[in-house]
Parts: structure tokens; sequence; C-alpha cells
């Protein structure tokens, strides 16, 4: 009996923060959900009744799915796109999001820092580390205020300009053309501005890869319902280049969602209708 008392004892003093569950033989789930400004990372436990683990793993799916897990490696999150010259501002769902000025939904707040994982996407890339990073054209939009920088380096005397923080159907884009490290090892974004009808329009300069600044612009997991959030509303299409159109679907309708394709550097969502729609978060947004 000592023996078992001693070894349980040692399990309490390597597993601290979960002696109620190690206790109780009750169900618990911890989740990755903060980082601290020193680079720790933190997060919070969750404890069910007994023979009620699917329920803690809705809880985690509900976490992940709406962008609330927060990891020590920056996650760019997005997919490998073939090779092409075409950029949103090309293409034809971009009519729709560079006439969208309308303020989001009440629960943008919680899907707009969706970057849930990918089947397609590109390697995960430490943004303090020094490893030579790789090269990935994306397209991505600013979710805080941003400057455009002239170098890798940053500083205010190399600003070329500003992007104040907008409304998330109005965020600036910018296409990733190059991912480089400043002196320091930090990870930076070689952008494009493809804001079509901004007077920066074109610009070229380089951005923070953090994403608590910049994320992907297109959804990269299935979801199972999205909310029309674009003024102008949003479009169905037969083919997944967005072409023959056959519907056209009011700001404010819910759709259901059958599955996600990746289109050279965007998705589509395809609908339980067959139907092709922009996966662009600038006019849908993920609802429950």
């Amino acid at each position: 009996m000592q023996l078992i008392y001693n070894a349980w004892l040692h399990g309490l003093s390597k597993t601290p923060f979960t002696q109620l569950a190690n206790l109780s033989g009750d169900p618990a789930i911890s989740l990755p959900t903060y980082v601290s400004s020193d680079g720790m990372p933190l997060g919070i436990q969750f404890e069910a009744a007994k023979n009620q683990d699917r329920l803690l793993l809705k809880v985690g799916s509900l976490f992940e799915n709406n962008g609330l897990f927060k990891e020590l490696k920056h996650q760019t999150q997005t997919p490998t796109p073939a090779p092409s010259a075409t950029t949103p501002s090309q293409s034809s769902d971009s009519t729709q999001v560079s006439s969208s000025t309308s303020s989001s939904t009440s629960s943008s707040s919680l899907a707009e820092t969706s970057s849930s994982n990918s089947s397609t996407e590109i390697p995960k890339t430490d943004v303090n580390s020094k490893k030579k990073a790789p090269k990935q054209s994306i397209i991505i939009y600013a979710v805080k205020k941003v400057y455009l920088h002239k170098s890798a380096n940053f500083s205010q005397e190399n600003r070329l300009t500003s992007y104040a923080k907008r409304a998330r159907v109005d965020r600036p884009m910018f296409k990733v053309t190059d991912y480089v490290r400043d002196n320091s090892g930090r990870l930076r974004y070689k952008v494009v501005d493809i804001n079509s009808r901004s007077r920066t329009a074109g610009r070229r300069g380089y951005l923070t890869a953090s994403s608590k600044y910049v994320q992907p612009v297109y959804y990269q997991n299935k979801v199972a319902s999205i909310k029309v959030i674009g003024k102008k509303g949003l479009n169905e299409y037969r083919k997944l280049n967005l072409s023959n159109k056959v519907k056209h679907d009011r700001h404010g309708t819910i759709l259901k969602v059958k599955d996600i394709k990746v289109y050279h550097l965007t998705t589509r969502f395809i609908l339980q209708n067959g139907h092709f729609v922009s996966a662009n978060k600038r006019i849908v947004i993920f609802v429950k």
C-alpha cells in the first residue's frame, strides 16, 4: 500500500493542475487558449461528469472551429495554391468584396479569428525562428492596424503607409509573394496591396506575419453553415471558378455547407444544393 501511495503522490507531483480529475476519475480536457507575453503557453481545463467525454470533445471542437486556440508556432494555415497569376481582384468573387462596406454581424467577433487546420495547409512556420522561411503565395487581410514597410527590418523611418483597423467586410487585403526574415529572425510577409479601389493599390512592401494582425482571407476548413455578410449579398454558381451564376443570396441569408474546395489562391464552399460560393471571410461568416 505504501508503494501505491508513493506512486500516487509522484504522479500528482508531475500533473499538479489535473489533480481533481485524477482523484475523481472524471473526464477532463485542457485547451491551449493563450500565450503569455513572455511566450509561455497557458490554457483552460474543463471537467465533466463520468461518461461525458463526448461533451468535452464538443467543447474542444467549438473552441477550435472558432479559432480560439493559441499556439506557440505561427500558423498561416492556408491552402497550397496551384500556380496562377489570378488574384482576388481579378476573380469573379472580388466584385462583391470590393463593393462591400457594411459592418460585420454580431457573431463575427467569434469567428473572425478562425484559422482551422486544413489538409492542404502550408508548413507551420515559427514567427521568431531563424530557419529559412518557405515561399508561398497566399491572400491575407489585416485584422488590426498595420504598417507597410520598405524592408523586413521594421522602423518608423521605413514605413510606407498604414492601414487602419476596419470592419470585417472592408478589411485591407494583400497578396503574399514571399516570406522573409528580419535581422533578428522574425518572420515577415513580402506583399502587394490588392485593394483595387484604394489609392494604395499595387503598392509593395513588408508586413508583420503575426496572426494577431494578419490572417488568411479565405476559410480553410469546411463548416456546417455560413451567413452572408456582404452588403450586396452573395452569388451562387454552378462551377468552381464561380461562373454560370444560378442564384443570388441576400445579406443575412444562412446557407448549409457540404464541402470546401481549393481554387488557385482562394477557397470555395460547396453548398448542400451543389452550388459553389466564395469562402471569403469578408463576404461570409461561420455560424453554428
